[in-house]
């Protein structure tokens, strides 16, 4: 029952053509404005129409090559498994998709090995964009409990383990465990534990814990930060679909938890491809530390100049990354997001070349998005540099010191 669903080509009008990780995760970095958002609109538009879409030619993407994988049959019980299927006293058996759109059982097959299989996308793909993070899934109606759970409300509902695996995520950001409310008049998704737990609670105490659970707060009633971050936690780490997209996975969210987001979504445990665009060098560098990390892909984007530009920094350049402390754990990730780096030797040095260029600088010039950053040193001076050019990122060496 094995079934897989992934972009293994991208080519970008650039002329840069991509693999990306098919188990994996590719990540659209660059300064605002460079086109990171617009590009992982226009992917999924390759993905919803195979083929490409119709209209104006793309800005970023030149053709995008979705390839299923698993026999048929295997794709049938995989809609299975998830709940999808349901008898129509009409059409007769038939699969409903998350967006409501439906198709008859028996043309499956055929649309799993055609090309036009624009109908089964919404089973395969997820996408999370940033004006609709906050509609978070935190009720869902009650369900045939012979049948197979669809939402992930009612996953967690059925499998106690992967609830406490869930809110045991949540709890490492927000110190704050979320739960199933299995009494209320629909699956609930709620901030906290009731006491006695719902699996030591003897037959006569249900009342009891049915009201202990009403008195906890939805987790819909709860700020934009913990939403964002619930809402991304929920639909990629609960059962995802073979695809995910994020925009901005940062959105709303302190520094801390965009780092500890990436590390999670770096080390999820599904087959599963994503696609993120981010502007966050915490995000980066969650990404960069997750301990059982799969392979990761970087692109930079730049429209700093003219011709817009795509860079890419492959799996095996970022595993080398991890093996370099100084990049792993300083703020130097974040050049990655500027349109220049300037190193110098400590922060001093920094101090007083940045003010001195604000000085100079004509008041009435466009902004000019330049980073000053520090290597604690002189030796990781010509070192850094390096790597930060291999990105693209134009890169001057400054130091107070005339021989250097």
């Amino acid at each position: 029952m094995a079934i897989t669903f992934a972009v293994t080509e991208v080519m970008l009008t650039t002329g840069l053509k991509l693999a990306p990780p098919t188990n994996g995760m590719t990540l659209f970095i660059g300064s605002n404005n460079s086109g990171k958002s617009l590009l992982l609109r226009e992917l999924n538009q390759y993905i919803n129409q195979p083929g490409g879409p119709g209209g104006a030619p793309s800005r970023w993407i030149q053709h995008a090559l979705p390839q299923p994988g698993g026999s048929p049959e295997d794709f049938t019980a995989w809609l299975d498994a998830r709940g999808y299927g349901h008898w129509d006293p009409t059409a007769g058996e038939q699969y409903t998709d998350p967006d409501g759109g439906t198709v008859l059982k028996g043309t499956v097959p055929h649309v799993w090995q055609s090309v036009a299989r624009s109908a089964l996308i919404p089973f395969l793909k997820q996408d999370l964009w940033t004006d609709n993070r906050l509609e978070v899934e935190a009720d869902a109606p009650h369900w045939d409990e012979l049948r197979a759970p669809q939402s992930k409300l009612q996953y967690l509902y059925a499998n106690r383990d992967k609830e406490r695996d869930f809110s045991n995520l949540v709890y490492q950001a927000f110190g704050a465990h979320v739960s199933v409310d299995r009494y209320a008049e629909s699956i609930r998704l709620v901030v906290g534990r009731p006491h006695p737990d719902l699996r030591d609670a003897l037959p006569g105490e249900a009342r009891e814990v049915a009201a202990a659970y009403r008195n906890l707060p939805s987790v819909s009633d709860q700020g934009d930060g913990f939403r964002s971050f619930v809402q991304i936690l929920l639909q990629v780490m609960v059962r995802p679909a073979p695809l995910v997209i994020i925009d901005e996975p940062e959105a709303f969210l302190h520094p801390p938890h965009a780092r500890l987001l990436g590390r999670l979504l770096a080390g999820i445990e599904e087959q599963t491809q994503l696609f993120v665009a981010t502007h966050s060098a915490d995000f980066l560098a969650g990404v960069l530390e997750a301990e059982k990390a799969r392979p990761v892909s970087i692109v930079r984007l730049d429209r700093s100049s003219d011709r817009p530009t795509a860079r890419l920094l492959n799996p095996d350049t970022v595993q080398d990354l991890l093996r370099t402390p100084l990049l792993r754990y300083s703020n130097l990730s974040s050049g990655l997001f500027h349109d220049r780096v300037v190193l110098c030797e400590g922060a001093s040095d920094c101090q007083f070349y940045a003010a001195s260029f604000d000085a100079s600088r004509d008041a009435a010039a466009p902004h000019d998005n330049i980073l000053f950053l520090h290597t604690s040193g002189k030796p990781p001076l010509a070192d850094t540099a390096r790597r930060l050019r291999q990105c693209g990122i134009p890169t001057a060496v400054m130091g107070l010191d005339p021989g250097f």
